[in-house]
């Protein structure tokens, strides 16, 4: 960054540190040890203990704007971002996104391991059926079905739709005058050209992209977003059970 922005960035640095400081000494001074019975003042605590650290080795000149960063010290540098969680604890409807995540999160983890399963199966039978394809744009080093761990990263970049149709097409391609390939190619040949040269089948690749499109995109990525959204229907309403509970407490002790 230009010296004057940094510069900038560092001074709203300290103000937002020394803004931080001063709530948590008053929090400490009124709550005392109640202050770490709460889990918001423990993250805060962890927060400003990070950039103080940090401070101090700056202003220490332990280290300067010559030497580079070693990993400890941008990691306790990164850890100022953590402020932002900080609207977690301000906004009602951030909370209840954040709760909704934390509690949807091992449903989410179990379909996503589903799927990755899924994926792992494809690759495989990819591998099988397309290695032999003669590589045609958009084909290149990475993008292929010649080993399993190229072929799980060519579907991963399929599941998100990025040019999946160009790869199909080129996995398809027949024997043509624009496109040079052998019907029927050994491991044999393979070995004395260095490069696969068989021809493609656009019946058998229609067939693995439609449904490995099918299964993955609309069935997957569409279950990731109904639990998530479940899981924010379900916390709302419990958070609305929990606020009228204590409105009613509130207006039977005022009643009494």
């Amino acid at each position: 960054m230009p010296k004057e922005t940094n510069n900038i960035t560092e001074t709203i640095n300290y103000v937002f540190t020394g803004v931080f400081i001063c709530e948590a000494t008053i929090k400490l001074f009124a709550f005392q040890l109640r202050y770490f019975k709460d889990t918001w003042n423990k993250f805060d605590f962890f927060i400003i203990s990070a950039s103080l650290s940090f401070l101090l080795i700056q202003e220490s000149k332990l280290i300067s704007e010559d030497m580079s960063f070693n990993t400890t010290t941008q990691v306790l540098r990164t850890f100022r971002i953590g402020r932002m969680f900080k609207l977690f604890s301000k906004l009602k409807q951030l909370q209840i996104i954040f709760t909704t995540f934390i509690n949807t999160l091992s449903s989410i983890l179990n379909v996503g391991a589903l799927m990755m399963l899924l994926i792992y199966i494809y690759s495989v039978i990819g591998v099988n059926v397309f290695a032999q394809v003669k590589w045609s744009w958009p084909m290149h080093e990475r993008l292929n079905f010649m080993n399993t761990p190229n072929a799980l990263l060519t579907l991963i970049r399929v599941a998100t739709g990025e040019g999946w149709n160009d790869l199909m097409n080129a996995l398809g391609k027949p024997k043509s005058y624009l496109h040079d390939c052998e019907p029927v190619f050994s491991w044999k040949d393979y070995k004395e050209a260095g490069e696969p040269l068989a021809c493609g089948d656009y019946k058998i690749t229609y067939a693995y992209f439609g449904s490995y499109l099918v299964l993955i995109t609309l069935i997957f990525l569409n279950l990731f977003i109904a639990i998530i959204l479940n899981g924010y229907f379900d916390t709302r309403d419990q958070e609305g059970q929990v606020l009228n509970a204590e409105l009613m407490a509130k207006f039977k002790d005022a009643w009494a």
